[in-house]
């Protein structure tokens, strides 16, 4: 059994070394040599010990140096970020858990005897979890026109969405960095817009992509617990955080977990998360990734990840290419009048959408930029646009 756990973890770290050597993967949002890689052999250590981080850390009490004290401190330190020392949240298996964890939270909040069943309102290019928690909680998806899809969602866009009876709550989606164009919706022009109206809603951000990014360039507050309206938020550190996958982060309000929670009479805790059971080794490897790479280390990374996509963006002026980009976001979409060749596209992993801009059919491209994008890359795929 001790060989054939040695054979496994072997076969997993060469898995991993084989893929900070692929550079080639400029579609896809996961950087190619994260820090976990670090503490590799550390975490396949702590896999034998692992244990089940049931419940909140934020609304229990931890055990000293145990894998739900790191879970807290992790915890804590995002809740920094995001301007609420008092939230309430937990390590989770990623932004589609956190986005079905935000919209569960806010449909049980606005569900009340005097009100109709809340709705969503989203932009068109929210990430596919959001249709999926709709489907799963049973409710109703509004999103923004087709017409709109390269505008961020804003109070405008939710104006002409909004159902006329002020009996049905709204839960509004904001996308900080949308996976496809990076844009970031407008949180403070929506909020304006419902409370105009004299709307009961609930306001949920997915941060996937600029969660770890905003904050370190000082502009967290266009997003985050800023805004006192802001009730829930969701970010990864496997995209740009240094997270080995997964490692999501799930934040609320203090106290809005009471609206889900359930006693787990097996065990005697309350479980007030959407899993039940998560992995506490994850909770104790990011910790070692954040005390590592300090705040001053993120900046530096973040800020070489925005170096390497303005060095793309100005080459790419030359090529006469339309593009669609928000310059704090780590990506860019691409709008090609052709699809690019098989082989081009399986050489940098790009994957193409169909989209219509401007009376005019293009083939979208997402490139995602890294800390560690050579420039020769970058070049190879502008001499192929």
């Amino acid at each position: 059994m001790k060989n054939s756990s040695r054979m496994v973890f072997d076969y997993v770290r060469l898995y991993y070394r084989a893929l900070g050597m692929n550079e080639l993967r400029m579609g896809i949002p996961q950087p190619t040599l994260t820090p976990y890689k670090k503490f590799f052999n550390e975490y396949c250590r702590l896999l034998g010990y692992n244990p089940n981080n049931i419940g909140t850390s934020t609304r229990t009490k931890v055990a000293p140096h145990s894998a739900r004290y790191y879970e807290l401190q992790v915890i804590n330190w995002v809740k920094k970020l995001y301007h609420d020392k008092t939230a309430d949240g937990y390590l989770c298996s990623g932004s589609t858990e956190g986005n079905i964890m935000g919209l569960w939270i806010g449909r049980e909040q606005l569900s009340q005897p005097s009100f109709k069943r809340p709705i969503v309102i989203a932009h068109r290019e929210s990430h596919n979890s959001i249709k999926k928690a709709c489907a799963l909680l049973g409710l109703d998806l509004l999103l923004s026109p087709s017409s709109h899809v390269f505008r961020p969602l804003d109070g405008d866009m939710i104006l002409g969405l909004i159902p006329k009876s002020r009996s049905i709550p709204i839960i509004v989606v904001v996308t900080a960095g949308h996976t496809s164009t990076g844009l970031i919706d407008s949180v403070d022009s929506i909020i304006s817009v419902l409370k105009k109206q004299k709307r009961k809603y609930y306001i949920h951000v997915d941060a996937a992509i600029d969660g770890i990014i905003l904050p370190f360039l000082g502009k967290s507050k266009i997003f985050d617990f800023s805004n006192k309206d802001v009730s829930s938020i969701t970010t990864d550190f496997h995209k740009y955080g240094g997270g080995i996958y997964p490692s999501g982060v799930f934040l609320c309000r203090k106290g809005l977990q009471k609206y889900v929670e359930q006693k787990a009479e097996y065990g005697g805790v309350i479980d007030d998360t959407l899993i039940g059971s998560r992995p506490g080794a994850i909770a104790v490897l990011l910790w070692a990734i954040i005390v590592d790479q300090g705040k001053q280390g993120y900046r530096n990374e973040i800020l070489d990840i925005l170096r390497n996509k303005n060095y793309f963006l100005k080459k790419i002026q030359t090529k006469h290419v339309t593009y669609v980009h928000e310059k704090l976001s780590p990506c860019l979409y691409l709008l090609l009048p052709y699809k690019l060749p098989d082989h081009v596209e399986k050489r940098f992993r790009l994957w193409p959408t169909l989209r219509r801009h401007k009376n005019r059919n293009f083939y979208g491209y997402t490139v995602f930029f890294y800390k560690d994008t050579p420039k020769r890359l970058m070049d190879s795929l502008l001499l192929e646009l």
